[in-house]
């Protein structure tokens, strides 16, 4: 299905952009909290550091 970016309301047209990228993000973080927990849980605090710092690359 293709959909035309200048055809339409641009209010619509941004939201149907927008929205499964806002989704996307929001699992990717909700991964990376769960993945904390865990971690944090069961290894040592430095550890811990070392994979929030590999997160942001």
């Amino acid at each position: 299905m293709t959909t035309s970016m200048v055809k339409g309301s641009p209010l619509k047209l941004m939201l149907q952009f927008a929205v499964p990228l806002l989704i996307g993000n929001l699992l990717q973080q909700t991964y990376n909290i769960i993945d904390a927990a865990i971690v944090g849980h069961s290894l040592a605090q430095k550890l811990l550091e070392r994979l929030m710092l590999l997160q942001n690359i």
